[in-house]
């Protein structure tokens, strides 16, 4: 069930709902949300697209260079909040992009050592369970593939295997 953000901590508080899928270092560790779930499953199950989306007749406004400062705005402030909400739990890249393009350290560079220290246990799935929920996830793609669109589910599959090297297999 969706709930607006704004009514979630205080459902937490009431046990009116008891969890929550969110971006660990973006809205778990600033919400503090151990206070309200004790568990949290890690399965990388997610590409977080972020999209730059103005409204044509405004963006058609600009002028050729302003609309290029623009762009190269977002693609930056696009790579801030990428490695932000990534830093600690990657292979170190997020921390040197923040350190190095952004001369930036985040107070918490161990994520899954903080939520630990604040009593949340961590269950990590392994490949075996992550395909179990692939398998499980075949009726909803049935559903949905149709409706989206076969080509677009393909090219957001291309795009995903040709600008981070991950295969997508659907079910």
């Amino acid at each position: 069930t969706q709930m607006n953000w704004a009514d979630a901590l205080t459902a937490f508080q009431q046990r009116v709902v008891d969890g929550q899928e969110n971006p660990i270092n973006i809205v778990i560790i600033p919400y503090k949300l151990w206070e309200y779930h004790k568990y949290i499953t890690i399965w990388d199950y997610a590409i977080d697209p972020l999209i730059f989306a103005v409204n044509k007749n405004t963006w058609n406004s600009f002028d050729e260079n302003t609309r290029q400062i623009i762009l190269e705005a977002a693609k930056k402030a696009a790579r801030w909040q990428k490695a932000m909400a990534r830093v600690g739990l990657d292979d170190g890249t997020s921390l040197r992009i923040l350190q190095e393009e952004f001369k930036f350290t985040p107070e918490i560079t161990d994520p899954i050592k903080h939520l630990q220290n604040q009593g949340m246990e961590i269950v990590f799935l392994n490949e075996t369970q992550r395909n179990l929920f692939k398998q499980k996830m075949r009726d909803v793609y049935a559903k949905w593939v149709p409706t989206i669109g076969e080509e677009l589910v393909q090219k957001a599959i291309n795009d995903v295997k040709n600008k981070l090297g991950i295969t997508i297999e659907l079910p």
